[in-house]
């Protein structure tokens, strides 16, 4: 029990972060789709499904290799932090120098000619995000989640604050400016000073003990890290590829603007996806503490059904009220927006599975069977390629919807089936199967009677169900 509000606070004060500052941005839509028609947002969309691929080549697994290796001997530990910051301050430089160059090209293939400089400050922010990511992991080795949580939060709050200056206070005050601050490009060059302030607050932290530098360490933190960097590509093409391609996939008459709508609409599995990834921060560092203690495919076992039950009380509420929502963050100066709140449970259930994933797949991570990882990873990388390339030509971005649902569900049960035979973990799988049917049945029934008593009622036993099935798992923990 005392390992499980362990864990529980830690997810809390990283959340706090987490949620906080995504709950801010999300704050930022109602903004972005007032000021920009569809086909103006899925630019933003686009390139930033791009950013998320680049921050997985720029990072390559070190994160998960810091933790990894930080509980080796003292000696090893020791150079752990300034032998990865200096491998990815020299891999910074190369990729980002190599964008930097390639900026016109690029901007022309993706059909965006003359915004060069939307590819020369992505790499600034993509080298920034690279080098301030082994100082924010430090933070959380050192269970400084109070620090990590304001330098993340002061980030978001630049962002906020440097939008709203360009694209609200400027404008409306007569504020001259060049175009390259205006519009869409205010969006990323507020994310460029942001990301750049944050890198020079983090300077305390930088390594100092340059002399610990290993190369035989690096060495095995990359043949470690590498499976991990095919991982993170392969989840990024499951959670980007969609809004990657669906403008060249799509069969509309102006696909920017379904880009668009999916990219808005997108935005409302927010809130599946600051859980999901709360839970990660807490409890990636948490596993790797408890691996070798007695019990701990018990606690494991209790941690996935507890985030299970949780998840599924989140989506309810959330998908439950999707209209509502929607009409309050998206439908005021371009109602089209809501035409893609149909996907919404779709990517809701999704975001779910992967999380559910992120449990059941503690045991590669944990055994050192990464390249096991990797394949899973692989396969639903595959999934999605094929899944999308099949379905957005008939569905539109509902076959997007549907293709990340089939992705991470079958990850989920592919992990579970893997890992009982190599790892086992006690997880009271049958309740978890029942918690899920009994949720996925009111849900059916709200979806046939949406009157809002229905809808408030079938919410409100669904509460109480999983709460007194949660308070029974922590009880017996």
């Amino acid at each position: 029990m005392s390992s499980l509000k362990k864990l529980a606070q830690q997810t809390a004060l990283y959340g706090i972060s987490n949620v906080v500052g995504r709950l801010l941005n999300f704050l930022l839509v109602p903004l972005y789709v007032r000021l920009f028609a569809p086909e103006d947002y899925g630019i933003v969309t686009e390139l930033y499904s791009y950013v998320a691929l680049l921050n997985v080549i720029y990072t390559y697994g070190t994160e998960t290799s810091f933790f990894r290796f930080s509980h080796e001997s003292p000696e090893v530990s020791k150079s752990v932090y300034p032998t990865l910051f200096a491998s990815l301050f020299v891999s910074s430089c190369l990729f980002s120098g190599v964008l930097w160059l390639a900026s016109d090209v690029l901007s022309n293939w993706m059909n965006y000619p003359d915004k060069g400089h939307y590819i020369r400050w992505f790499s600034l922010i993509l080298a920034f995000d690279a080098l301030a990511s082994i100082p924010f992991s430090q933070l959380r080795q050192l269970q400084k989640p109070l620090l990590f949580a304001g330098l993340k939060l002061l980030n978001i709050g630049m962002v906020i604050g440097l939008n709203l200056f360009l694209l609200v206070y400027a404008p409306k005050n007569g504020i001259s400016m060049s175009a390259s601050f205006q519009g869409v490009d205010a969006v990323f060059f507020s994310n460029l000073i942001a990301n750049g302030i944050t890198l020079l607050l983090l300077l305390p932290w930088f390594p100092k003990m340059w002399n610990l530098l290993n190369w035989e360490l690096w060495k095995k933190m990359m043949q470690y890290s590498w499976p991990l960097l095919f991982v993170g590509l392969a989840f990024v093409v499951n959670e980007a590829m969609d809004r990657m391609l669906l403008k060249y996939w799509i069969h509309a008459e102006n696909p920017e603007r379904e880009l668009g709508i999916y990219g808005a609409v997108y935005k409302l599995a927010m809130f599946m996806t600051l859980y999901t990834q709360s839970f990660r921060m807490g409890a990636e560092p948490f596993f790797h503490q408890r691996f070798r203690k007695e019990g701990n495919t018990e606690i494991f076992g209790h941690i996935g059904y507890a985030f299970l039950l949780v998840g599924l009380g989140f989506f309810l509420v959330v998908v439950g009220f999707r209209e509502e929502i929607g009409r309050a963050f998206l439908g005021k100066t371009h109602p089209e927006y809501l035409e893609g709140l149909t996907v919404v449970p779709l990517l809701f259930l999704a975001n779910l599975c992967l999380g559910m994933y992120y449990n059941f797949s503690v045991w590669y991570r944990l055994a050192d069977q990464n390249r096991k990882g990797m394949w899973m990873s692989i396969g639903g990388a595959g999934i999605t390629i094929l899944g999308n390339a099949l379905l957005i030509p008939i569905f539109g971005y509902v076959g997007a919807g549907m293709t990340t649902l089939l992705c991470y569900g079958s990850m989920m049960l592919g992990s579970y089936w893997w890992g009982q035979r190599i790892f086992p973990i006690h997880y009271p799988i049958q309740k978890m199967i029942m918690a899920a049917a009994v949720v996925l049945c009111i849900w059916g029934f709200m979806e046939l009677n949406p009157q809002i008593w229905v809808r408030i009622s079938g919410i409100g036993i669904a509460l109480v169900y999983l709460g007194w099935n949660l308070k029974k798992s922590l009880q017996s923990s």
